[in-house]
C-alpha cells in the first residue's frame, strides 16, 4: 500500500470492527464507529471511558505489533498505534505520545505518519524530534520522506492563523531544508516536498526569489503526480 493512504485507511478501519465484534459491545462499536471515522472527539473520549470498564483497547504492555499490513490482521485494534491515534483525537496527547513511542519502539512505524499532526495541536518536542530522526535515517524510504515532507509543512505553516498551532513557529529555512531533502528521494509523498520548495522560490520566501528555480521545482512535482504543479508549470514563462 502506498505510503500517501496509509493514514486516511488506517483512520477508516482501524478499531471500527474487530475489537468491537469481539467485545460484543454495540455501543462500543457505535463510539468507536465515530470516533475513527467521523473524528468525533466526545465517542473518542467514551471509548477510552468504556476501555477502563471492558478493557476493549490494549495498555502499554499488552499492545502488540500489528497492522503493518493492514487489512491482513484482524487483530489491528492491538496495535499500539491505533490505540495512540484514539488518544489523539480524543485530545490526550500525553497518553498519545505514550503508545506512538511504544508502537516504533515495536517496529510499528506508523506514527509517524500522525505525529506532525500530534506535535502542531500539542506543541509535543518529542513528537518533532521522532519526525527529525526519521527524516534523517530509516530504513523504509518511503516513510522516511513522509518525515521530511511533513516537517517542511509544519516549518511553512508554522503556527496557522491566529496561532491556531502549538507546534514550530514559521521557520521558511527549515522549510526548504526538509522539504528539499523530501524532493530528493522522489517518492510519491516528494510530490508535495517539491511543490513546496518550488512555492518558496517563487515567493522568495527564506531564500532569493527564483522563477527558474520555481519552475524546476514545480516540474519535478508534477513528474511525481502532482496536478496543480503542472499547471504551475505550465503558467510559468
Amino acid at each position: 500500500m502506498k505510503p500517501t493512504k496509509i493514514l486516511i485507511y488506517f483512520i477508516a478501519i482501524c478499531c471500527a470492527s474487530t475489537a468491537l465484534a469481539e467485545s460484543n459491545n454495540d455501543s462500543i462499536a457505535t463510539m468507536a464507529k465515530n470516533c475513527i471515522e467521523s473524528n468525533n472527539k466526545k465517542s473518542c473520549q467514551a471509548i477510552i471511558q468504556a476501555n477502563t470498564e471492558t478493557s476493549v483497547l490494549p495498555n502499554l504492555q499488552t499492545c502488540v505489533v500489528s497492522c503493518n499490513s493492514i487489512g491482513e490482521d484482524n487483530n489491528c485494534y492491538k496495535s499500539c498505534n491505533n490505540v495512540g491515534i484514539i488518544h489523539f483525537l480524543a485530545g490526550d496527547y500525553t497518553k498519545s505520545m505514550q503508545y506512538a513511542t511504544q508502537s516504533i519502539k515495536l517496529e510499528n512505524q506508523y506514527p509517524i505518519f500522525w505525529l506532525d499532526s500530534l506535535h502542531y495541536e500539542s506543541g509535543n518536542m518529542e513528537a518533532l524530534q521522532m519526525l527529525k530522526q526519521a527524516c534523517v535515517a530509516n530504513k523504509d524510504k518511503a516513510i522516511q520522506a513522509y518525515s521530511c515532507t511533513n516537517l517542511g509543512k509544519l516549518y511553512l505553516k508554522g503556527r496557522g492563523i491566529f496561532g491556531a498551532g502549538k507546534g514550530v513557529g514559521q521557520n521558511y529555512k527549515n522549510a526548504l531544508e526538509y522539504s528539499k531533502k523530501s524532493c530528493d528521494m522522489r517518492e510519491e509523498i516528494s510530490q508535495l516536498g517539491c511543490y513546496y520548495v518550488a512555492y518558496l522560490y517563487l515567493h522568495g520566501k527564506g531564500i532569493r526569489q527564483d522563477i527558474s528555480q520555481a519552475k524546476e521545482y514545480f516540474g519535478k512535482a508534477c513528474d511525481l503526480g502532482n496536478q496543480g504543479a503542472c499547471e504551475r508549470y505550465k503558467q510559468i514563462e
